[in-house]
């Protein structure tokens, strides 16, 4: 009996390495970097503000249209490049997290073979911290955010 729902178990432990393998794999495979068409945006404002000034140095726009038009394309210049500092910081911490999950895949790999040991390098990539409440009780706080908490028998 006892065996019976190691296996069981145990099985469902190799399940889940399994799917935690295939979708590390998808993570680390994906890369949505929008900033080259943030910064061809950008650019083209800039010509827009350059041809504005143009403009008026040629006295061909009058000073409301002007100041009307210049704060339009400075707040469109100004707002996507808060969107695209942004975006920079989130593909920073995505990168950080797509090396930790290379990591966890270098150490289980396809997922087709179980874990027979604990794994310094594993806990240490998938758990950020752990809390101990009392000599019987623990959480585990993991990269993810997951929280699970333990109670251990004395």
């Amino acid at each position: 009996m006892k065996t019976d729902k190691f296996e069981y178990l145990h099985s469902r432990h190799y399940l889940k390495r399994l799917v935690a393998a295939k979708v590390i794999t998808k993570v680390i495979n994906t890369n949505n970097d929008v900033t080259p068409q943030l910064d061809s945006r950008i650019t083209a404002l800039e010509a827009d503000l350059s041809e504005l000034i143009t403009l008026k140095l040629h006295k061909e726009i009058d000073e409301k249209a002007y100041g009307r038009e210049y704060q339009r394309i400075s707040k469109a210049i100004t707002d996507l490049q808060m969107k695209k500092n942004e975006l920079v910081t989130e593909n920073l911490e995505h990168t950080k997290d797509i090396s930790k999950m290379q990591a966890v895949k270098e150490i289980i790999g396809d997922g087709s073979k179980p874990l027979t040991e604990f794994d310094d390098a594993l806990f240490e990539a998938m758990v950020e911290k752990v809390i101990i409440k009392s000599t019987t009780e623990f959480e585990f706080i993991f990269e993810s955010g997951q929280r699970v908490k333990v109670k251990a028998s004395k």
